[in-house]
């Protein structure tokens, strides 16, 4: 008699529970969908979708590739926000309208991502609904619901996604990073008034700092490309370009965040060949250091900005009401406003904003919505450490470092409304390890999983 197939462990440690249980698909939440309701037999290649063969299909397949094209054109026009409302969050809404119409599916993961984001905006609405008469907090609803929708949005657009797809997102994003660093270097030589603030580069966003940290993930990006060796010479001059824009933007968090995550990929992507990437990595640092002197030299306005700013605190930092002093400060505020200030309510005690994404949702928004943010930080992290672990992706650890890099400097400003900080965090929780699993890994694991479901 053959011995029936043992039923494999559902996980290896407690670390494992929660990114095995996020796995677990949610089969009857949607009609359609673009997975097959059965596991499969075969495998399947790397970064291929998995599109289930059946009648009458060619609709919704048009309308994913419809929503991708959609999703993609909305990260290029995250370069403006100027305008209020932006067009970039109309683009986001409709290509959330457009997953009806391209056989969405929803997993757990997708499901604790809206109900931990929710959670967040719902007490956003209970912290500040006694202050609606202001026009400035209804503005703020829809512009923090409008974000929100970009997080949910790119969760659900990911998940289908393999290597191929995630590849194309890079370019880009790379390349609307091109735009956004030509414009900026533009404002900046010129000191166009519309294109900077305080003689600081900011292109089409709303300020130098969110101009620096947009940069920041495009820099990763070249930097994996010219470590696959794809478009080499385009990457390392998209690479120096977004260098060059990064320092001219001199905000010290996005600089510090860039040096810190540049170097950790630059080493993992280039380990295989560490010797050879760090000779032309050498060349890039001369000459970005001679493009440097040569500005130092010949343009006051960045040599006053130079020295100016590379300092660790500047005089706003320091005080009693500096930024650092505000963290301290707010302790007390926190804990004897347990639904939160409110909206605005902030700037009647301290001169400017509390500058902590973290910080600030306890203090503006209440308990909830500090622990409901510190909770998804913390998934976060978790989802993406699971998806590297268990397809050994480079990818993953690239959208990794791109997320905590805009995190990192999110924790010093006040980025609630970053689209592209919701961007990552939604794609970090839509991407799934399954699509990118080599063939020679896939195979037995569906044949796992079939004589589980037999036996069972």
């Amino acid at each position: 008699m053959t011995p029936s197939p043992a039923k494999p462990r559902l996980f290896t440690s407690a670390c494992d529970f929660f990114p095995r249980f996020a796995n677990l698909r949610v089969v009857c939440v949607m009609r359609y969908s673009l997975e097959s309701q059965r596991l499969p037999l075969a495998a399947r290649p790397a970064g291929a979708l998995n599109v289930a063969p059946r009648r009458g299909n060619g609709f919704f397949a048009a309308g994913a590739r419809l929503r991708t094209t959609v999703f993609l054109l909305g990260v290029v026009a995250i370069n403006y926000t100027w305008s209020r409302p932006s067009p970039v969050d109309a683009i986001f809404f409709g290509v959330l309208l457009l997953s009806l119409f391209s056989e969405q599916r929803l997993n757990i993961r997708n499901l604790i991502l809206i109900f931990l984001v929710g959670t967040w905006l719902f007490s956003v609405y209970v912290s500040s609904v006694s202050l609606i008469d202001n026009p400035q907090v209804v503005f703020q609803f829809f512009a923090l619901t409008s974000v929100v929708v970009i997080g949910i949005t790119s969760s659900l657009v990911t998940v289908g996604w393999g290597r191929a797809e995630l590849e194309r997102f890079v370019k880009v994003y790379v390349f609307a990073n091109v735009i956004a660093a030509l414009i900026g270097i533009y404002g900046f030589v010129s000191q166009n008034p519309s294109l900077t603030w305080a003689g600081r580069p900011t292109g089409f966003l709303d300020d130098p700092d969110m101009f620096g940290v947009f940069l920041i993930p495009g820099i990763l990006g070249s930097l994996y490309m010219i470590a696959q060796k794809r478009g080499r010479y385009w990457y390392r001059g998209a690479f120096a370009l977004l260098s060059i824009a990064l320092l001219l933007s001199f905000s010290r968090a996005a600089i510090v965040s860039g040096l810190v995550f540049g170097g950790a990929s630059f080493l993992y992507f280039n380990r295989r060949n560490l010797l050879k990437a760090s000779l032309a990595a050498l060349i890039v640092v001369l000459v970005l250091s001679l493009v440097g002197l040569i500005l130092y030299l010949s343009n006051e306005t960045f040599a006053e900005m130079l020295t100016g700013r590379f300092k660790i605190a500047e005089e706003y930092d320091l005080g009693h009401f500096g930024r650092y002093n505000r963290y301290i400060l707010a302790i007390p505020l926190i804990l004897d406003h347990p639904l939160g200030l409110g909206l605005f309510e902030i700037d009647k005690i301290f001169p400017e904003p509390i500058h902590n994404i973290w910080i600030s949702s306890f203090l503006n928004y209440g308990w909830l919505a500090g622990f409901a943010w510190t909770l998804l930080m913390v998934l976060s992290v978790q989802q993406a450490w699971y998806n590297w672990k268990r397809s050994r992706n480079e990818l993953f650890l690239l959208i990794l470092f791109c997320w905590l890099s805009v995190v990192s400097c999110a924790m010093l400003q006040q980025a609630e409304r970053w689209r592209f900080l919701w961007l990552f965090t939604g794609m970090l929780w839509g991407l799934n390890y399954r699509n990118f699993l080599p063939a020679s890994r896939e195979a037995p694991a569906a044949e796992v999983r079939s004589a589980y479901r037999k036996a069972a």
